[in-house]
């Protein structure tokens, strides 16, 4: 079920209903945001962090919500938390097909932040532009940039055809389900050599971005260990 929160207005008394999505809803930006990894706790602090994501959820500004109880921000986050663990294993239809020993098919048109989609049920017919593009995007940041990617190359608007994907429709995907972008990741990678060749050349990618991230945060590290170190040495 959903999360409400019913927060109270310090000025006027007034309580305004806050509703966190439950598995069904909760999006492939709720799971960026909920380990952004770029902006960890070497940047801000484990509490400052926690802080800001439970804000983000709620949509309440943070110095706004830095004058609720602690426990407000650990429901937040441990509400968000499990509605993502529960959607990352698809939908019950998904679910379904597992158990039966069935093949999975996706509908054929999606609705995707306000938009309709064909969904290549042939994954042959999927251009060779469409992974091309896709492999030449930038390099993801979180495992959600790889499932946003993903339906964004490979599903093309009803009655369009693949002209290329512009930076709008990969952020657009951020709106989609997460139970949806698992459905259809999984479909595709069950259909496709290409998908999944693509599929792991953007991990890979990934992979090293994480390892940048890493040496650049390590340098950071030991910039200020030495900084520390020649301020604090005794005069020979």
């Amino acid at each position: 079920m959903p999360l409400t929160l019913r927060i109270q207005d310090p000025d006027t008394g007034e309580e305004t209903p806050i509703v966190i999505p439950d598995y069904e809803e909760i999006t492939v930006g709720h799971w960026r945001g909920y380990d952004q990894l770029n902006k960890g706790v070497e940047d801000i602090g484990e509490l400052e962090l926690g802080i800001e994501r439970a804000a983000w959820y709620t949509g309440i500004p943070v110095e706004r919500f830095r004058l609720f109880p602690v426990s407000v921000a650990v429901l937040v986050l441990e509400h968000v938390g499990k509605q993502i663990a529960k959607a990352q294993q698809g939908s019950e239809r998904f679910a379904k097909c597992l158990e039966d020993g069935t093949d999975f098919v996706p509908d054929e048109v999606v609705t995707i932040a306000g938009r309709h989609y064909t969904v290549p049920l042939n994954m042959d017919g999927v251009l060779i532009s469409q992974f091309a593009d896709w492999n030449r995007w930038e390099p993801p940041q979180h495992e959600a940039d790889i499932i946003a990617e993903a339906c964004a190359f490979m599903l093309v608007e009803v009655g369009e055809q693949y002209r290329g994907t512009p930076k709008e429709k990969v952020d657009a995907m951020q709106q989609m389900p997460i139970q949806l972008g698992f459905d259809l990741c999984a479909f595709f990678f069950s259909r496709s050599e290409m998908y999944r060749s693509v599929t792991h050349l953007r991990y890979l990618k990934f992979q090293g971005w994480m390892r940048q991230l890493h040496m650049d945060t390590l340098k950071i590290t030991e910039g200020g260990i030495e900084a520390l170190t020649s301020s604090t040495e005794l005069p020979n």
